[in-house]
């Protein structure tokens, strides 16, 4: 078991903007409301850029400023 740990002693184990504002939208968005929204039409796509741009961008920033 040690020497896994050896090996992954050189790895980068951090997460970055990107990843996390992803990952955010991923638990709210979900695959399977993915399906639903597209049958709503182009609305719901403003809808998501708007939270993209208010919320998610600006809370993984945070989460990331915290973590430091």
């Amino acid at each position: 078991m040690s020497d896994a740990f050896e090996r992954s002693d050189g790895l980068k184990r951090e997460l970055g903007l990107r990843d996390r504002v992803l990952t955010q939208i991923l638990f709210a968005i979900g695959l399977t409301n993915f399906g639903n929204s597209a049958k709503l039409g182009a609305s719901r796509v403003a809808f998501w850029l708007a939270a993209i741009l208010l919320f998610y961008i600006p809370q993984a920033m945070v989460v990331i400023h915290l973590n430091r």
